[in-house]
């Protein structure tokens, strides 16, 4: 019998087998969970950062103005609730609970009357700080996602202070509230951000559908011309491939 051979060490040295056997089990499992844990963590961050495209679709003009034409179909279908303008174009990145990877969330410039009904929408409640004041450059946001991006009330957000996080902050932003809810989303004032170069202008909307026309809202979005089309329905299928790799 071969003195190298693994059943003669066995045979020879029962107990140290054993316990280098316990080791590498051991081993192997928590490589395993890490990865489970990371991966379920990543999916996490991605579906909760962008669940807010559940409650709402974003049309993008892909000029840059969105055409009247096809504005005014999307404002008069009859499974369309409401047709907002919003500005998407404020963004704060954020690292992922577990990993070196990082995510970033759209803060929705909004007009003042449309604030609350996209509060209501998206289950959000003021808890801390002040409501978000129209014109001025506040920003409300939701708590998780402050905590994700490290911010507070009164904290500034600006690119000059931070190129990494606040890279695509175009305006200097004041966090003036924190919001509640199952949702994480940022939002700050349309008329505030339109006053700036950078964000002036660009005709996007917000699209909420009527209840339980969200489905049929969605494939008739798809099928606009000269749009780009921000829905969960893309979310959702970046969300399953992230899964699998």
């Amino acid at each position: 019998m071969n003195p190298l051979s693994p059943l003669t060490y066995h045979r020879r040295h029962k107990q140290r087998a054993a316990l280098l056997i316990g080791m590498v089990s051991l081993m192997i499992l928590a490589v395993y969970l890490l990865y489970t844990l990371s991966s379920a963590n990543f999916v996490e961050s991605f579906r909760m950062a962008g669940m807010y495209l559940e409650k709402f679709s974003v049309v993008y003009p892909e000029g840059s103005e969105l055409d009247p034409a096809i504005a005014a179909q999307i404002r008069t279908h009859p499974d369309v609730a409401h047709a907002l303008p919003v500005k998407p174009d404020a963004l704060i990145k954020y690292d992922y609970p577990i990993g070196g990877d990082s995510n970033a969330v759209n803060l929705m410039g909004l007009q003042e009357e449309t604030v609350q009904l996209v509060m209501e929408l998206c289950n959000l409640t003021l808890v801390e700080g002040e409501m978000l004041q129209p014109r001025t450059n506040g920003l409300i946001i939701s708590r998780d996602l402050a905590a994700n991006a490290g911010v507070k009330v009164g904290d500034i957000l600006d690119y000059k202070l931070d190129t990494e996080r606040f890279e695509f902050i175009p305006a200097p932003l004041q966090v003036v509230g924190i919001m509640e809810g199952d949702v994480r989303l940022g939002i700050v004032s349309y008329e505030y951000l339109d006053s700036h170069e950078a964000t002036a202008g660009g005709g996007s909307l917000m699209v909420i559908p009527q209840t339980g026309r969200d489905e049929a809202v969605r494939d008739f979005l798809h099928e606009l011309p000269e749009t780009l089309v921000w829905v969960e329905s893309k979310l959702m299928l970046e969300s399953d491939m992230a899964e699998m790799t």
